[in-house]
């Protein structure tokens, strides 16, 4: 009796191997994405507000969704994304960031 854990045929493994950063990926994007698919994602960044989530939610959220484009010519910088922050922070929170001295924060 053969057992049941043994595989019917043999798997063959392909020789032509693609490097996954340049080959692979290119691949991906070319067949899977849509067109200018790097903007869509830079779009849905910068009009991301935090809205009610939790500050280091809603800044985890940006900084992994600006992960998907680093690399590609819509990449946002450092810059970029601190200035996108400053202007859809949740306005409560930009309120009192703003009446808080340095000094101040440092005695609580």
């Amino acid at each position: 009796m053969r057992s049941p854990w043994k595989p019917v045929g043999t798997v063959k493994y392909s020789t032509n191997t693609l490097d996954f950063t340049a080959d692979f990926m290119t691949k991906i994007c070319v067949n899977w994405l849509t067109d200018r698919w790097e903007s869509i994602i830079e779009d849905s960044i910068l009009k991301n507000a935090q809205g009610e989530k939790l500050f280091w939610d809603w800044l985890q959220s940006l900084q992994s969704t600006n992960a998907l484009i680093v690399g590609t010519y819509v990449k946002l910088d450092k810059a970029t994304m601190c200035t996108d922050m400053k202007a859809n922070i949740n306005e409560l929170l930009k309120i009192n960031a703003n009446q808080k001295t340095h000094t101040e924060l440092d005695k609580q």
